[in-house]
């Protein structure tokens, strides 16, 4: 296995745990979130944070997905550390200024989303959070950039540390409802953001160069169309739920996508954050196509095998973490998953575009696709509800992979092999459906059958999804972890001689 994919293999475990650590307080204050708040007040959360999104995807500009770009392209190392300087800059212009705006008709954006004046406060909070997003946002990329994994973690976990008990404080202490887990937002974005932006400048400097600015604006204007059209196809059925249904639903609805940011959070995002800064230098290499078709494969295992376990056991956690009124979440969640899938293909996929410079073509893309999610949106939802929005959003992804993989490969042919990923769908689709029949019985029962027959699903898919080189690298490395484990365990803490 070539050095290059062992590098990415250890930091992506890395950077897992820094993933898990920046979303996990949505999970462990899941029991505090749904015995506090009702479904309403979970969906008022949920489109005061979409609305403050797509203000953000304008404001943003694609900037910091072009830093990744430009950083790699230049040798010297003042350039690279003018590109992220003037990127932090031209983004901190612009969400100033979007911001600005946003809080001056924060009334009006209540009237629009909730029909009424009462939730302004709500979006000013939000924006304003935003706004301090920018100083924790580049930083972080900057951070990936220089792989420099283990700050990356502990400042997540630090962050994940004051956000829950800010949290605890202003919904449990002083009961402030929705509103108070968006103070509590605000708080950690001020804090974290003076201190990255401070230690991040301290290491670029503060230089601003036009002809960069130039660069990363012509690169990245597109990919507002291309972030914004994710936005769509992802967030744009709660607000259809909304006006055909109601908050609760919306509610209930965006408790089953967070299964779907569970596999983000796992399998995708920890992943992203080392391939993303390093795949267009992994190209340049004499064997970059090679290591770009055996990422991949692996990639597959890891995200299908999660998909899996998320769907297996969704039913579970979902009845033993929230109150009775959320439970009907679960049933959704395999759809959701579907759909992430497809979208963590199109991540992958598109870099023939990104290589080749065609911003623009993304930008079709997402038109094209945002027109598709808008039809089916409003063809499933009204008659479907939930799962309308669910399967809806199914077709969307689908869609745009299939458009975004195809304009891609014409660009930039890359030799993926879709062979043994389609059989690895089918087996995780078999075991699931295997497990969904234990669903009528007890929690201990199902989740009992559902450890088996993943355990059964994992054994076959490391047989038959990696050559016997691949297999006896995975286990040595297995065995070299579990005899540490019990050399430290088994080590005697007197070593005195009697």
């Amino acid at each position: 296995m070539s050095s290059t994919i062992k590098g990415i293999g250890k930091h992506t475990l890395i950077y897992a745990m820094g993933s898990i650590a920046q979303r996990a307080a949505s999970f462990i204050l899941l029991p505090l979130y749904t015995r506090y708040l009702t479904p309403k007040d979970y969906g008022t959360l949920e489109l005061v944070g979409l609305t403050a999104d797509v203000i953000s995807m304008l404001a943003g500009l694609g900037v910091a997905a072009t830093v990744y770009r430009y950083y790699s392209k230049y040798e010297r190392i003042e350039d690279k550390n003018a590109v992220v300087s003037t990127a932090f800059s031209i983004m901190l212009m612009m969400f100033l200024t979007c911001v600005t705006i946003g809080i001056f008709f924060s009334g009006g954006l209540s009237q629009l989303i909730f029909n009424d004046n009462q939730h302004a406060e709500y979006f000013i909070i939000a924006l304003l959070s935003m706004l301090f997003g920018v100083g924790i946002e580049l930083p972080n990329v900057h951070l990936r950039i220089m792989q420099r994994s283990s700050l990356f973690v502990s400042i997540s976990m630090i962050k994940l540390v004051i956000q829950i008990c800010l949290n605890i404080y202003f919904v449990v202490f002083l009961k402030a409802g929705a509103i108070g887990v968006l103070k509590s937002t605000l708080i950690v974005n001020i804090a974290m953001a003076l201190i990255l932006t401070t230690y991040m400048l301290r290491q670029v400097g503060f230089k601003i160069s036009k002809q960069k600015a130039k660069e990363i604006v012509s690169f990245g204007a597109p990919m507002i169309f291309w972030s914004l059209g994710s936005f769509i196809l992802t967030f744009s059925d709660r607000f259809f739920l909304k006006v055909y249904s109601d908050l609760a639903n919306v509610g209930i609805y965006s408790l089953s996508y967070k299964f779907g940011f569970i596999l983000t959070t796992f399998a995708v995002v920890p992943f992203q954050q080392i391939w993303e800064p390093r795949r267009f230098e992994i190209w340049k290499q004499a064997d970059g196509e090679e290591n770009f078709i055996k990422v991949f494969r692996y990639f597959n295992i890891i995200l299908i095998s999660t998909s899996l376990f998320i769907a297996m056991f969704s039913r579970e956690f979902i009845i033993l973490m929230s109150a009775t009124p959320f439970h009907p979440a679960y049933k959704l969640v395999p759809i959701i998953l579907l759909a992430y899938v497809l979208q963590a293909w199109t991540s992958f996929c598109n870099f023939g575009l990104l290589q080749k410079e065609k911003t623009g073509s993304l930008a079709k893309v997402a038109f094209f696709s945002t027109i598709i999610a808008l039809m089916v949106n409003f063809l499933f939802i009204p008659q479907w509800g939930a799962f309308g929005a669910a399967w809806a959003t199914v077709a969307a992804f689908l869609f745009r992979f299939g458009l975004a993989y195809t304009i891609s490969q014409k660009k930039l042919p890359i030799k993926y092999v879709w062979s043994k990923t389609i059989v690895l769908c089918g087996l995780a689709t078999a075991a699931w459906g295997i497990k969904s029949l234990t669903d009528s019985y007890a929690l201990s029962t199902s989740s009992v059958a559902g450890m088996i027959i993943f355990i059964i699903f994992g054994f076959t898919a490391f047989r038959y999804s990696l050559d016997s080189t691949e297999r006896q690298y995975l286990a040595e490395n297995i065995r070299k972890m579990w005899a540490s484990i019990r050399s430290k365990n088994y080590e005697p803490t007197d070593k005195t001689t009697p």
